[in-house]
C-alpha cells in the first residue's frame, strides 16, 4: 500500500535544504520551508537562489518557495524532510515532533548513522535518506550544488517499503530518488 503525498515540508533551509526545496518547487511540487526565524524571514524576503557549481553563480535562479512558520496542525499525510546536520536534528525532531504530534512521516537526509538513533525518539512513522550529491552555501539563501541528486531511502529493518516506494516516485520528479532494501550497506558506504 502507497502513500498519499501532502505538503513537502523542508526543516533546515541549510545547503541541502536550499537545494532541494529549490528542485522541488522548480517540479511544482507542494513544498514549503521550516527553520530558523531569520533564515524564514530571509527567504520570505528574498528567495532561494540555486546553481549548479560549474556554472557559477552568475547563472543563480531565484525561488519563493513557502516559508511554513509553524509545524503545528501538520496532517499525517505530510512529510516531514529533515536537512539538519544530526547534531542539530534532536533538537529540531523533538521541536518538530511536540508541534505536530508526531503525525507526520519523517526523513531525515543528514548522512550517517546517529539519525537512525533520533528519529525513533520522536516519530513512530520515519525513514532516513543517503544524499549521493554535493553542495554548499555561498551565504545563507545562496546555494550550489553538483549532480542533481541521487536521494536513497531506505530504513535498517526495511520497515515502510510501500510508502518509501511512494515517496521515491514523488521526490523523483524534481530529482532522482530510489529506495534501497539494503539501505544499511549504502549508509555505511557514504560514512
Amino acid at each position: 500500500m502507497g502513500m498519499t503525498i501532502g505538503r513537502l515540508v523542508i526543516v533546515g533551509p541549510g545547503a541541502v535544504g536550499s537545494c532541494v526545496a529549490a528542485w522541488l518547487c522548480e517540479a511544482g511540487l507542494d513544498a514549503v520551508v521550516h527553520g530558523r526565524p531569520g533564515a524564514m524571514d530571509r527567504i520570505e524576503a528574498e528567495g532561494i537562489q540555486h546553481y549548479e557549481g560549474k556554472s557559477g553563480a552568475r547563472t543563480a535562479r531565484r525561488l519563493r518557495p513557502p516559508v511554513l512558520r509553524s509545524l503545528a496542525g501538520l496532517d499525517e499525510d505530510d512529510l516531514l524532510l529533515f536537512c539538519t546536520k544530526n547534531r542539530g536534528l534532536e533538537e529540531a525532531a523533538s521541536s518538530a515532533a511536540a508541534a505536530s504530534g508526531a503525525r507526520p512521516f519523517a526523513i531525515s537526509l543528514a548522512n550517517g548513522i546517529d539519525n537512525q538513533e533520533i528519529l525513533p525518539r520522536h516519530f513512530v512513522r520515519r525513514a532516513y535518506g543517503v544524499v549521493g550529491f554535493n553542495c554548499w552555501l555561498d551565504e545563507e539563501g545562496r546555494a550550489a550544488w553538483q549532480n542533481r541528486g541521487p536521494l536513497l531511502l531506505g530504513t535498517a529493518d526495511n520497515s515502510f517499503a510501500a510508502e518509501l516506494s511512494s515517496l521515491a516516485k514523488t521526490l523523483s520528479l524534481a530529482l532522482p530518488t530510489s529506495t534501497s532494501r539494503r539501505f544499511g550497506d549504502a549508509v555505511h558506504s557514504k560514512i
